[in-house]
């Protein structure tokens, strides 16, 4: 059975991306305040990918048969 790909994120470049290697998918984005006790950027990122990611899984209604992506991106100069 083929998977239902769902983008948790908002964002206009993560569809652009998908769209031009052929990806079928659909936005659901469930938002929620983003928060991160990490400290180091690399860590950041993980934690808001993965609350966006739980946030839209916890709105699907059949999450077995479903793929969901959550992506974040953070801006860190010097450190």
């Amino acid at each position: 059975m083929k998977k239902r790909i769902i983008l948790g994120s908002a964002s206009p470049r993560r569809r652009e991306l998908l769209t031009q290697i052929g990806v079928e998918f659909e936005v659901l984005v469930n938002s929620g305040e983003e928060r991160y006790v990490s400290t180091k950027p690399e860590e950041i990122v993980k934690e808001l990918a993965l609350a966006k990611a739980e946030n839209t899984a916890a709105i699907v209604d059949n999450l077995k048969d479903s793929l969901i992506i959550g992506a974040d991106t953070v801006v860190a100069l010097d450190g």
